[in-house]
């Protein structure tokens, strides 16, 4: 019998998908669910959630958070073929100069 609150192990795709950002992301456990998770070490990270799947085509969703309990900024059902490793570096820039705007894609205001 499967237990509810036993987090699933990372799938094949998901640890493909964390390489593929860079070696700045890792895949941690927050709230029962496997995510690729960046600490930008200015008070900012970055969690990309529903990426543990086999499907590519499944989107995933971003959040921006300061500290540990504060989201300030998300972007869902993002296909899962734009996240590129550009835009969440150009994210990281925003954040350390501004701290004040998410750019993946498109601008997010806070």
């Amino acid at each position: 019998m499967s237990n509810i609150w036993t987090v699933p192990q990372p799938t094949t795709h998901m640890r493909q998908l964390c390489r593929e950002l860079g070696p700045e992301y890792i895949i941690r456990e927050l709230d029962l669910e496997r995510v690729i998770y960046r600490d930008f070490g200015n008070g900012y990270n970055v969690e990309i959630s529903a990426a543990n799947t086999s499907s590519k085509r499944k989107p995933v969703n971003l959040y921006l958070w300061r500290g540990e309990d504060r989201k300030i900024g998300s972007r869902l059902r993002v296909p899962q073929d734009s996240i590129h490793e550009e835009d969440i570096d150009l994210a990281g820039k925003n954040i350390a100069v501004l701290g004040r705007s998410l750019v993946i894609g498109r601008p997010v205001s806070i």
